[in-house]
């Protein structure tokens, strides 16, 4: 994995989050414009999660990697959906 930077990482998200199309949401989109837009920034946020393991990764590096017990991190990573084309785990 090669080290481009935060600046690059902003921008391949941010290029992500406009060109991903937007999930379809269980419930009416608000009236609000701002809560409007934090609602479609939101799903494309978690369709980028669920479908780009690159981006996935980033993520959890960022949000997991400070944490130093082995518990805690390991409850911050599974909070995470399964990687893309991981096979999901049987209940």
């Amino acid at each position: 994995m090669s080290n481009h930077g935060p600046a690059l990482f902003c921008a391949l998200a941010a290029l992500a989050l406009v060109t991903a199309p937007a999930a379809v949401s269980a419930q009416p989109m608000p009236t609000n414009p701002i809560a409007a837009a934090n609602v479609r920034h939101s799903e494309r946020y978690s369709n980028l999660i669920r479908t780009d393991a690159w981006f996935r990764s980033k993520r959890i590096a960022k949000e997991c990697g400070p944490i130093t017990d082995p518990a805690l991190h390991a409850q911050c990573v599974a909070s995470f959906p399964p990687a893309p084309g991981a096979p999901r785990a049987r209940h």
